[in-house]
């Protein structure tokens, strides 16, 4: 039986120091993206992980 996967949603830093945390509600990848864009407005980079520590995505805001 496979277990669901848990996204996470953290907010680095250039040199990739965790500042916030944050778990996301989504039940795919490209979901647990999109719900961590939201993010971006109040941090300058999110990185989008699984529960077994798999790195999916670092998001960067635009300015402009």
């Amino acid at each position: 039986m496979v277990m669901p996967t848990t996204f996470y949603a953290l907010a680095v830093d250039i040199d990739g120091v965790v500042h916030a945390h944050y778990t996301l509600a989504a039940k795919d990848p490209e979901a647990a993206k999109e719900e961590a864009r939201r993010h971006l407005a109040a941090h300058e980079f999110i990185e989008v992980w699984t529960d077994d520590r798999r790195r999916l995505a670092r998001l960067v805001r635009v300015q402009g």
